[in-house]
């Protein structure tokens, strides 16, 4: 990964490699890795869904899903594969559609999930992660995903500022870097980069997502699987 210290850039952006060439993960998970939703956009690689199978009611397996949109493919098979309950949230749909709408082991909030608890001009909810955990009477997360379309950063940035350890097992993030045109823009995602490094997030598998690259000719989406190497939980085996 470039360092925000030498400011490592090719001179012209166009000439510059993907984004995500610069990110690699560059950390294993200890369990095995598989890929959890369907094939195209919307499936997640997951660290140690054995463990998260293992786990019974009692043990109170908490998912937080921000952004859904019209696919919850893999909230679909969480919910069938383990005795999770997801928490999803999403201000732009009114509820879960597809095979998972009515499960009884998924709740559905019209929020998004911000910097800061607000109302905007369209009468849109924001929470931050933290009001929200606070309101579900929950102190850990075993999965978040969120694909938020750019919000990632703000909501992130909230998060580090808010927790003293990150309140998740492992996280699953679509970035959104569009098309990345200047070096201002690039070592800005450095930094952010280097924030999650330094807030014990360790990057184990990311991949392109090929229905964005496909359909508008671009690289400025990619998928990647994080595992918080802080805190107590089950996939470090110190829970």
């Amino acid at each position: 990964m470039p360092n925000s210290n030498t400011g490592a850039w090719l001179p012209k952006a166009k000439e510059m490699m993907p984004f995500w060439w610069y990110f690699q993960p560059s950390f294993n998970c200890p369990h095995e890795v598989e890929r959890v939703g369907r094939f195209n956009d919307g499936g997640k690689w997951m660290c140690g869904m054995t463990v998260l199978e293992s786990m019974t009611k009692e043990d109170k397996c908490v998912i937080y899903s921000l952004g859904v949109f019209d696919d919850s493919s893999w909230e679909k098979e969480m919910i069938d594969r383990t005795n999770c309950q997801v928490y999803a949230f999403d201000a732009s749909v009114k509820g879960i559609t597809g095979d998972a709408a009515g499960n009884p082991n998924i709740h559905f909030f019209k929020y998004f999930i911000g910097d800061k608890d607000t109302v905007d001009s369209d009468g849109n909810v924001w929470k931050t992660l933290k009001t929200v955990m606070k309101e579900n009477g929950h102190e850990w997360i075993d999965v978040l995903k969120m694909d938020i379309e750019g919000n990632e950063y703000a909501a992130l940035d909230a998060m580090m500022g808010q927790f003293n350890v990150l309140p998740f097992s492992q996280l699953q993030l679509e970035f959104h870097v569009g098309d990345m045109e200047d070096k201002e823009q690039f070592m800005g995602l450095v930094k952010f980069w280097e924030r999650l490094e330094d807030h014990h997030l360790r990057p184990f598998w990311s991949e392109l997502n090929i229905v964005y690259s496909h359909l508008n000719k671009g690289l400025g989406l990619s998928e990647y699987s994080f595992i918080n190497i802080a805190g107590k939980h089950r996939l470090l085996g110190n829970a």
